[in-house]
């Protein structure tokens, strides 16, 4: 069995070529937590590998529906791979490979957590730490399958080729998704680079382009539109098609709120299994939060509208859900359990969660959230402020849709599914107080209030 085991990843992800120093197949039954580990997240890829009967492509190509429109893919949050350029000593062997992304990030994770959490974390300032480059993968191959039976954007490229689209007319826009918004600009040059390649689409296939965006990506989007408004007026109506959001968290999804606060990634649809096991099984948890606290691309997607939105102590939008329990309301965003009178908690609303946050967090890296992102309501989201301040652009209770009334949004969400709508919180018998979660509200949204969330 333990032959097998090694033998199932290094058909998936070649680690037969591979030197794990002190490890060989021989003694793997020696290494008790290595083998833990590998047997569980083989049983998920035997599971995963299994493939659907029908694809919805081939029953669209059968029926002489073809692809009119150019495509742009744009992947959500940790959706694309990210690859090593140069670092600390302890990666060197892994140049071009990725550290977010297939096999390598579990063999590195396995081996040296340090080396791994060293490179994929930021800096204070939201950049690279001094001496390492990370950067996105490129490519169809950079968010198609991430990580071993977890597909991303794999299954909508087969099907989507199944009538009729190339790579001449289709596009995949990966990005570091660990970056705040706005250094994907001054690094990277990103939104320079989409802008370029939806011209070039365009003159090569005759039509405007369609941008088919998942999760955050629909936020990168939002704020893409505006900034290429901005140095281009009338650009998105004259080159965009339609915008496509799957899942885009506009309003912000409390899963978040929950990350930020604690480092929960559990049950994270975006994370997959692997990413998942690994986080919370591999990692200790001060150094997850540290981790995640880093990648301050995800105040993008902190809830925004406060109690206007999210619901008061009084009662929530959402809480004919709650039938089962009259007495709780969807408007604690956060509720404490054992709670004593000198604890000093009290059950919040989520602006009451948000003043929470940005206490845990510090006052440097609050401020630095707070000038990347807006998660108020205005009055007067037409004004000169709200249309040049960068901080507004993802946030749509505070900003406006470009002028482009040619331009068509499609906004779909998943039904049936449960979601995370608030969080319980206990105190531990420890040092770390407050900060970790130990259970989640179970019930499900309703589908009215899918567009609030991931």
């Amino acid at each position: 069995e333990d032959t097998y085991l090694w033998r199932q990843f290094a058909k998936l992800g070649e680690l037969s070529q591979v030197e794990i120093p002190g490890f060989d197949m021989e003694n793997l039954k020696n290494s008790n937590v290595l083998y833990t580990h590998y047997k569980t997240i083989s049983t998920f890829i035997d599971r995963a590998r299994m493939e659907d009967p029908v694809r919805p492509g081939l029953l669209l190509s059968n029926r002489g529906i073809k692809g009119k429109f150019p495509v742009v893919m744009v992947p959500g949050v940790v959706s694309s791979g990210l690859e090593f350029w140069n670092g600390e000593p302890c990666a060197k062997k892994y140049f071009r490979q990725r550290m977010w992304g297939t096999l390598t990030m579990m063999e590195t994770l396995l081996l040296n957590s340090t080396c791994w959490i060293n490179h994929m974390k930021l800096s204070d300032s939201g950049l690279d730490p001094p001496g390492i480059k990370m950067r996105s993968a490129s490519g169809f191959e950079s968010a198609d399958y991430l990580f071993p039976g977890y597909w991303v954007w794999g299954k909508f490229i087969e099907n989507i080729a199944d009538v009729g689209y190339l790579p001449k007319n289709l596009l995949m826009a990966p990005y570091d998704w660990r970056l705040p918004l706005r250094h994907l600009e001054v690094r990277d040059s990103y939104f320079l680079w989409l802008k370029t390649n939806i011209e070039l689409q365009i003159k090569m296939n005759q039509q405007k382009s369609v941008i088919v965006s998942h999760s955050m990506g629909s936020n990168v989007i939002l704020y893409f539109l505006h900034w290429v408004e901005l140095i281009q007026p009338g650009w998105v109506d004259l080159n965009i098609e339609s915008l496509v959001s799957i899942g885009g968290p506009w309003l912000g999804c409390p899963k978040v709120l929950t990350t930020f606060l604690s480092g929960e990634v559990k049950d994270t649809a975006q994370f997959g299994f692997l990413a998942n096991y690994m986080m919370d099984n591999i990692i200790n948890w001060k150094d997850r939060l540290d981790l995640l606290r880093s990648w301050t691309s995800l105040g993008s997607m902190l809830p925004k509208g406060g109690n206007k939105i999210w619901g008061t102590k009084d009662g929530a939008p959402d809480d004919r859900v709650l039938k089962s329990d009259s007495r709780r309301t969807f408007g604690h965003q956060i509720s404490f359990t054992n709670v004593s009178a000198n604890d000093g908690q009290s059950n919040k609303t989520m602006e009451e969660a948000i003043e929470w946050l940005w206490k845990v967090l510090g006052e440097e890296r609050s401020a630095q959230l707070k000038d990347w992102y807006s998660l108020g309501v205005s009055t007067s989201p037409t004004s000169k402020k709200h249309a040049t301040e960068d901080k507004y652009w993802t946030n749509p209770l505070e900003s406006v849709l470009p002028n482009a009334p040619n331009m068509k949004i499609y906004c779909l969400y998943g039904i049936g599914r449960q979601t995370e709508r608030a969080s319980f919180y206990t105190k531990r018998e420890a040092e770390d107080g407050w900060q970790v979660p130990v259970s989640y509200t179970h019930l499900r949204a309703h589908e009215t209030g899918r567009n609030l969330v991931c």
